[in-house]
């Protein structure tokens, strides 16, 4: 990756044929140079052929600040007409088509301009499952993969956890979770996990301290790989897949991976929980002691702010969705503001561990779990 800012202070980025996890999070670090940004963005994605798991979400996320500059133009590999194939398996999939619909000015590949194209795609879903029509506005799904966008608008009926229930079910066959394959408990306390994480968003991601009215996106995705290269995800991610086969229960078969992501790039957990917009300029150690308090047995998803325990649900706590992802065997990452936090339930003494080095202030909340996907023996 490249970068150059021009004498016209617009600020460009030029990436390579793969978008890296450390690529992306130097640009997320170059974007963050700015308090408030103001000069022009140029990213230029047309040898982009590959990115790599979580660097759709982190870049996206990056962009939504510069929403208010002059102009965001980007430029992209040449898709077919029905966006289908490559683009879908790369852009689509990593979530960062979405974030270009809604924060770019000018989208174009090396032949024309896709802007109206791209925004009318990602703009209104067009998927529709057995018991979900409902949600089929906004909505995406194809082989191994589902979307759910605008969790911060009134989409999901959060009174009713027996038919969220359903409705996870029913996203999850997207990518072939069965769950008569997981213990009742656990595959539960993955369910109150989403619920509560989804029903956070639509309570806290696009309200103060954010300023006012600030457009955001949100979703929910479920994809589905075959392989997961480690080097190319995170280096705490690589320990996790030297031990994990030994971890999982040779009772259960195996093949692959389910990525489960929540993702919103607005206020953050250190601001949400501190109410103040300046904690990710300033206040390093404030920061860092906010997300292991929210990590702790004692915290919560919707402990983070006392006005988002709804009466008589106090939120399911941390600790509870540890005994899951132990369980499943499945690992958790936490990126907000600028920190990242883990879950391998292969290490003996297994808790959250928030990393102590700062790294570019990124918007909004991205958690990814990494879930061994269980299938049936051949009959």
């Amino acid at each position: 990756m490249s970068i150059l800012k021009k004498q016209n202070k617009e600020l460009r980025f030029s990436f390579n044929k793969d978008l890296t996890v450390f690529n992306a999070e130097d640009a997320i670090s170059r974007l963050a140079w700015e308090r408030q940004p103001s000069a022009p963005l140029m990213i230029d994605l047309s040898a982009c052929m590959h990115l790599d798991i979580g660097t759709g979400s982190l870049l996206g996320n990056g962009l939504r600040r510069y929403a208010s500059v002059p102009s965001i133009k980007v430029m992209v590999p040449e898709p077919n007409d029905s966006l289908s194939d490559f683009w879908f398996l790369e852009y689509t999939r990593s979530g960062i088509a979405f974030s270009l619909a809604s924060y770019a000015t000018e989208i174009h590949s090396p032949s024309r301009d896709i802007t109206n194209q791209i925004r009318d795609y990602y703009t209104k879903g067009r998927s529709k499952l057995p018991g979900l029509i409902e949600l089929s506005e906004h909505l995406w799904a194809g082989q191994n993969f589902c979307l759910l966008k605008g969790i911060d608008k009134p989409i999901i009926d959060f009174s009713n956890l027996s038919r969220f229930r359903d409705m996870f079910i029913g996203l999850s066959k997207t990518v072939s979770m069965d769950p008569s394959l997981y213990s009742t408990t656990s595959y539960n306390e993955i369910i109150q996990l989403v619920y509560e994480g989804l029903q956070n968003i639509y309570d806290h991601a696009g309200k103060k301290p954010l300023a006012l009215n600030t457009r955001i996106l949100t979703y929910l995705s479920l994809k589905y790989y075959k392989t997961i290269k480690s080097k190319s995800w995170d280096k705490s991610f690589d320990g996790y897949l030297d031990r994990i086969y030994e971890y999982l229960p040779t009772s259960h078969k195996y093949d692959g991976w389910i990525e489960l992501v929540i993702n919103d790039d607005g206020v953050g957990i250190a601001a949400r929980q501190s109410q103040d917009p300046e904690i990710y300029w300033t206040d390093d150690d404030k920061e860092i002691e906010t997300l292991t308090a929210a990590l702790s047995s004692g915290g919560s998803i919707k402990l983070l702010l006392q006005e988002g325990v709804r009466a008589r649900d106090p939120g399911y706590g941390f600790a509870k969705i540890s005994d899951s992802l132990r369980a499943m065997g499945a690992f958790l990452k936490l990126r907000t503001g600028r920190l990242i936090a883990y879950f391998d339930p292969t290490l003996k003494d297994s808790k959250y561990e928030v990393s102590g080095d700062l790294l570019g202030y990124m918007p909004g909340t991205t958690l990814q779990i990494i879930i061994p996907r269980r299938v049936r023996e051949p009959a």
